[in-house]
């Protein structure tokens, strides 16, 4: 007996319920199998067009961000 005839006769027996709860976890792992592959095929993308100082000029930074605050001063 093929391991997919066994897995027919198991779910021959199962529950209405317990049939639905397989299916969404048939649904889930083959779902998560595409996405893991499309995740990894969108990061390597990502890093491809990735180039050092990409957000240069994007952030700002305040005048006094050395500065320590005035009410950590106490701390010093």
């Amino acid at each position: 007996m093929t391991l997919q005839q066994k897995a027919v006769k198991e779910i021959s027996l199962l529950s209405d319920e317990d049939l639905s709860q397989v299916m969404q976890f048939i649904s889930f792992l083959r779902f998560s199998k595409t996405e893991h592959v499309s995740m990894a095929a969108q990061e390597s993308d990502h890093k491809k067009y990735r180039t050092r100082g990409g957000l240069r000029g994007k952030v700002i930074l305040a005048d006094d961000f050395d500065e320590t605050p005035d009410c950590f001063k106490e701390y010093l």
